[in-house]
């Protein structure tokens, strides 16, 4: 049987108290580097569309600076016609023969967070097997395996 001890009465200088303490430590820096990044890309997101107009007004194809080559780069994205459904696009891309653009499948991360939120509604552990096959339908359980996984959590308070 396990004994739980408070956070607060780790002994100063013994490995556990090191190994806690370094993660947070760790978690305070992640988090704030990831809000730097953000803040850094939102930046970067900012400045595109003048550097696009420059490059085009000044009839630029590519700038070298500060070890860069910045030049425009150009990213189609494919998206159905106004009024036209996946299902027609589908089944246009199998009549070209590009079938193989066409699968039929389902979202892992949508699923699992269905099941999550299954889970929290009902207040279960999700390794309650019995109280999961109550709720979710019987098609899908013989089709599904829901595998709990533990991580260590750090919330800042």
């Amino acid at each position: 049987m396990s004994v739980r001890v408070a956070a607060n009465e780790l002994a100063a200088g013994t490995p556990q108290h090191e190994a806690f303490r370094a993660y947070a430590s760790l978690t305070t820096e992640k988090r704030d580097l990831n809000e730097r990044l953000s803040e850094v890309e939102q930046e970067l997101k900012a400045l595109e569309p003048q550097l696009l107009a420059y490059m085009g007004e000044g009839g630029y194809q590519l700038v070298k600076i500060l070890g860069y080559t910045i030049s425009p780069h150009r990213e189609p994205w494919v998206y159905p016609r106004q009024g036209i459904t996946r299902d027609t696009v589908c089944r246009a891309l199998k009549a070209c023969g590009l079938a193989h653009y066409v699968s039929e499948n389902f979202n892992t991360r949508s699923l699992t967070k269905y099941v999550r939120d299954l889970e929290e509604q009902h207040q279960l552990l999700i390794d309650a097997e019995d109280a999961m096959r109550e709720l979710l339908p019987e098609e899908l359980i013989k089709v599904i395996e829901v595998k709990p996984t533990y991580r260590i959590q750090a919330l800042r308070r």
